[in-house]
């Protein structure tokens, strides 16, 4: 199943305290994302929905916990936010070994539950792309490897270009990045030079007492693997 992204507009996001929301009613939506060098950047939101569909962001009170553990490693993760309403939790782990398990942990104090949602990081793929391309031209993208992932994104953003996020399945081994998805930034002199992000996504679980209601919760891994794009005149 492909990852579904929800856009949500800020004006309409609110922010309530974890302690006043049911176990059964809160959602987590975790991506994690490590890097070829083994860094692993986590981003959490927490959340739940009212009956119009709105989401309402979650924070957490003083003695609850939200923490990222992989590779023996234990990080608390940071808040940022409410911004217009919006909550995210943060965190960064380095050095994580490839292919490693990572759980979030959700500790909450007025309930005393530990709620655990995990994953596991897709194998690497390995890249098959030009290093350089004309300008106006498409870009055609293969790849093999990614064992455990269930799709693919390529994407790339740079001061001169940008290359919106395309998608395709793994088992696909390939695709085209058409181009009006590649966009050159006004004025920009070429050759300019990009780093093409290719990234295999798996999909994880998220503890099964959290709200499963379609996709109000979501647990993302990614392994990222880039390669230096020039475009050219």
């Amino acid at each position: 199943m492909k990852p579904i992204l929800i856009t949500i507009s800020l004006a309409a996001c609110t922010a309530e305290p974890l302690g006043g929301v049911a176990t059964s009613e809160l959602n987590l939506w975790a991506d994690v994302t490590r890097d070829e060098a083994g860094k692993v950047d986590v981003m959490v939101e927490l959340g739940t929905y009212d009956a119009a569909l709105d989401k309402n962001y979650v924070y957490l009170e003083p003695d609850d916990r939200l923490e990222v553990v992989s590779d023996a490693r234990r990080e608390e993760l940071e808040q940022s936010g409410p911004i217009l309403g919006v909550v995210q939790y943060h965190a960064t782990l380095d050095t994580v070994a490839t292919g490693s398990d990572v759980e979030i942990e959700l500790t909450r104090a007025a309930t005393g539950e530990t709620l655990i949602s995990d994953g596991t990081f897709p194998e690497a793929l390995a890249i098959t792309a030009p290093s350089s391309i004309a300008r106006d031209t498409s870009l055609q993208v293969a790849w093999s490897g990614g064992f455990g992932a269930e799709d693919v994104e390529v994407t790339a953003t740079a001061p001169c270009a940008r290359i919106e996020t395309t998608r395709a399945s793994l088992a696909d081994g390939s695709l085209v990045v058409t181009t009006d998805k590649i966009t050159m930034t006004p004025d920009a002199s070429l050759p300019c030079q990009l780093t093409l992000r290719v990234t295999a996504v798996a999909r994880g679980t998220t503890d099964p007492r959290l709200d499963d209601w379609w996709v109000a919760s979501g647990f993302f891994t990614r392994q990222v693997s880039e390669q230096v794009l020039m475009i050219t005149e």
